[in-house]
């Protein structure tokens, strides 16, 4: 930031000095080359700045930052530093989103009934696991093990949990194994992200959000 100044109320930044790009190994060069390669073609250099990806729908993932000589890579809490990138673009700004039917009206959708968000969470785990039996035994023990658990468990007790819980299933040990061995913070995390399980990955904790 020393090396450029915030203008335009945010909308753009300007140089302070004889550097004129953001470095190529830059949290931001990464983010910027991420939507390109999701299919981005929005120009930040016009008068506009970043305002132009306003109205812009995309779906990200929080990834670790990459390691850079000199700079501490855990943050005050000695959790690895990590950004949002851009996995995928849904919709460029004044476009519709791909499925969205032509001319639908903009009613008020009904309110939902308290049994909502469980349902919501049910259809995620079948979402999730493609119909995979094991895979939404896994899931939902993983639910039910956050909330007995306060709503926080790191991921080794997890494993041991999830084991635990499968055995008691009355499944094979190989079967409770293999899904004690799948959970991985990239699991956790790709689950979370593309589903909306409410769930976030800080080092070697799982939490509910």
């Amino acid at each position: 930031m020393a090396d450029f100044a915030i203008v335009n109320d945010g909308g753009a930044l300007k140089p302070t000095g004889t550097k004129k790009s953001l470095y190529v190994n830059s949290n931001w060069a990464h983010v910027f080359k991420a939507m390109r390669d999701a299919g981005m073609t929005l120009s930040l250099n016009g008068p506009d700045g970043l305002r132009a990806l306003a109205g812009l729908e995309l779906t990200v993932r929080q990834i670790p930052q990459p390691k850079r000589e000199g700079l501490e890579e855990k943050n005050a809490k000695g959790y690895d530093k990590k950004f949002y990138t851009c996995l995928k673009i849904i919709a460029l700004p004044g476009e519709a989103k791909k499925g969205a039917k032509k001319g639908a009206g903009t009613s008020a959708a009904p309110k939902a009934n308290a049994a909502a968000p469980a349902a919501t969470a049910t259809a995620a785990v079948k979402a999730a696991t493609n119909g995979n039996s094991a895979s939404s035994d896994v899931l939902k023990h993983i639910q039910d093990i956050l909330k007995d658990s306060a709503g926080s468990i790191t991921i080794a007790d997890l494993k041991k949990s999830v084991f635990r819980a499968l055995k008691a299933d009355g499944k094979p040990s190989n079967e409770c194994q293999s899904g004690a061995q799948s959970i991985t913070g990239d699991f956790l995390i790709d689950q979370s992200m593309e589903h909306d399980l409410g769930w976030e990955v800080n080092g070697d904790t799982l939490t509910q959000s």
